[in-house]
């Protein structure tokens, strides 16, 4: 009964209430469960959203963790991932210079890199490092962050879950719990009522009890 009753409350509920119960639920459940929550959150948001959140990332990073963003070890990284990562940064040297030499540099290092073995490519990206790009350990924080910002506007939507995704795996317990929060006020409100009604029916009883006693009796009751 006591479940029946909070799911009909669900349909009438405000948009926090409906967050209040899915965080009952959260937490108790596992890490695991919950990364697979926001997953389903962040795949589901439209593609301005997602850069939001993307954007929010990378103004929390450091500046140590800005550096190594924009400047990743290509030794330890796939080779293809790393040929990628090469690639794109000389489609943004390329889109940012009118210069043919520099044009004609850039297509230069895109031909090699193609069939490049990992000691040719790192030479690749030393040349690169010293030649067409500005180091890392060299700009501001602002301008560490207007180049992240950039790299990672350009990424397609599923590095981009996978990078918070990536990032929320680190988070303690409290701090996943928050950003669950946070990450629930991004759906709209037909998705969070069919997620509180699922909510309810896998919540413990002694949760939801408690719930039911401090949140829907009194608002039947008003």
């Amino acid at each position: 009964f006591a479940r029946q009753l909070v799911v009909e409350w669900v349909e009438g509920a405000s948009a926090s209430s409906l967050r209040e119960l899915l965080l009952l639920r959260a937490a108790r459940a596992t890490k695991e469960e919950t990364i697979t929550l926001l997953k389903e959150i962040l795949q589901g948001v439209n593609d301005i959203t997602l850069i939001q959140e993307m954007r929010m990332w990378v103004k929390e990073l450091g500046e140590d963790q800005l550096r190594a963003f924009l400047s990743p070890d290509m030794s330890t990284i796939d080779l293809e991932d790393a040929k990628s990562y090469i690639a794109g940064t000389l489609s943004m040297v390329a889109e940012d210079n009118s210069d043919p030499m520099m044009w004609t540099m850039v297509q230069s290092y895109q031909e090699s890199l193609e069939s490049a073995s990992r000691e040719e490519m790192m030479q690749i990206w030393d040349d690169i490092s010293k030649k067409l790009i500005v180091p890392a350990s060299e700009l501001s924080k602002v301008d560490l962050i207007e180049d992240a910002l950039a790299e990672v506007e350009a990424w397609p939507r599923e590095d981009m879950v996978a990078a918070l995704l990536m990032d929320y795996g680190t988070a303690e317990p409290r701090q996943l719990l928050e950003i669950l929060n946070n990450s629930l006020q991004l759906l709209p409100r037909g998705r969070l009522r069919s997620r509180a009604v699922a909510a309810a029916q896998e919540c413990q009883f002694s949760d939801l009890l408690g719930f039911l006693q401090l949140r829907v009796l009194p608002s039947l009751w008003a």
